[in-house]
């Protein structure tokens, strides 16, 4: 159950806005402090070594795009969510947050420490300036992901070039 919770999170901040977050004066202060604890349990849960590995018998075998639904474990789609509520905020801070998250956990289990490729490049094609195209050499593994590490130094990239290219 914890799982679906985390996917249908993941697809609702996918279908908001561009930035449907970044106006915090707009957010009464009870939805600023649900996104802060929100974020802080994600932090937590996309670690390796959290135990948020929502898998079980109940998780029907679905091929999504090359990567089945019994792969994605509670730690992905931690990281993803998380990643997607960065974006969505459109801060700095909180796209840092989500940096040190990823090598946070690549130091604890870099083996374990992954992203699915698919949803990375999506919300990257979703940042200001940015294509999916210009993520062509950046695939993920046979299993269709890709390590968290390399996931944040794309993402720090993006943004320095954003950053220039204004």
């Amino acid at each position: 159950m914890c799982g679906e919770v985390l996917r249908t999170a993941c697809t609702v901040v996918r279908a908001l806005q561009p930035l449907s977050l970044a106006n915090e004066t707009q957010i009464p202060p009870l939805g600023i402090k649900a996104l802060k604890d929100i974020s802080a349990f994600l932090r937590k849960t996309s670690l390796p070594s959290s135990g948020a590995d929502f898998t079980g018998s109940w998780m029907k075998l679905v091929k999504i795009q090359r990567l089945e639904l019994n792969q994605i474990l509670g730690r992905h789609l931690s990281a993803e969510l998380l990643l997607g509520l960065a974006l969505q905020r459109g801060s700095l801070c909180f796209l840092l947050e989500w940096v040190q998250m990823a090598f946070k956990a690549s130091v604890i289990s870099p083996k374990d420490a992954l992203i699915p490729s698919l949803s990375f490049l999506d919300w990257m094609s979703q940042m200001q300036g940015c294509s999916n195209s210009s993520h062509e050499s950046f695939q993920g593994d046979s299993r269709g992901f890709i390590p968290l590490y390399q996931a944040a130094l794309c993402l720090m990239g993006k943004v320095l070039t954003n950053k220039h290219s204004q």
